[in-house]
């Protein structure tokens, strides 16, 4: 009976020792949730004021979206990513504080390949602005008549003839 008794102190012993570590853990991952939504707003709101949208529509990442019929726009995209990367940095301050080094050290080394990310995407945006960009010179001012002319030629060249 007293070894029953010993596991049960035992148990209840480790379940009250981790629980400081576990409510500092939440508190830390709902300040990171409330300073990553914050961030969030700020840079959408800096980035409309700015006229990132005006740029994106113009640069054809807008039509992009607009193609792969998403109800996401580079806007908001980028709110977000700023939301996750913030909120990624308080999930691996939390699991510091409950003092897992296993999952801690895989997080570190995803924060690490982080900018490696962020660049390709900045390769893509800037990819896709100098191939609207060099499509509208080879266009050039006719572009979109030459575009017509086009698919209607090849649309009656695929159109059976009737005798």
């Amino acid at each position: 009976m007293q070894a029953v008794t010993q596991s049960l102190s035992d148990g209840l012993g480790a379940i009250l020792g981790a629980l400081p570590g576990l409510i500092g853990a939440l508190i830390i991952l709902l300040i990171g949730f409330i300073i990553a939504k914050v961030l969030q707003g700020i840079v959408t709101r800096v980035l409309q004021s700015m006229g990132f949208q005006g740029w994106m529509e113009s640069g054809g990442i807008k039509q992009f979206f607009d193609r792969s019929q998403t109800n996401q726009t580079p806007l908001s995209i980028l709110g977000k990513l700023v939301f996750w990367l913030v909120f990624f940095i308080a999930i691996t301050m939390a699991v510091d504080t409950l003092g897992i080094s296993a999952i801690s050290d895989v997080l570190a080394q995803f924060i690490a390949y982080i900018p490696q990310i962020i660049a390709a995407i900045l390769i893509l945006v800037l990819a896709t602005l100098l191939a609207n960009f060099v499509a509208g010179i080879v266009r050039g001012p006719q572009g979109a008549t030459l575009s017509a002319v086009s698919r209607s030629t090849a649309s009656s060249c695929l159109r059976p003839s009737l005798p």
